[in-house]
């Protein structure tokens, strides 16, 4: 990797092993953005995400809402 001055990830990008996780990565996206359903429904794909994204930062905040009920509009939890 190219240093850059100031960075603040660079020392995370030097440490062994970032280097190929981050290619290894870069090559399962392209998979992904290369997958038939995914750029079909791709609308669908990224409101799925979106719901379940939020839903995981819910729980960590301490709510308790089951995905379905997140899903279906009834969680009771505000």
């Amino acid at each position: 990797m190219n240093a850059v001055p100031d960075e603040p990830l660079q020392r995370v990008a030097e440490l062994p092993g970032v280097d190929s996780a981050v290619g290894e990565t870069r090559a399962l996206v392209d998979r992904l953005l290369g997958h038939r359903i995914l750029r079909r429904r791709s609308s669908d794909v990224s409101m799925e995400s979106a719901l379940r994204g939020a839903r995981a930062s819910a729980v960590l905040d301490g709510a308790d809402a089951d995905l379905e009920e997140v899903r279906a509009g009834r969680s009771g939890d505000p």
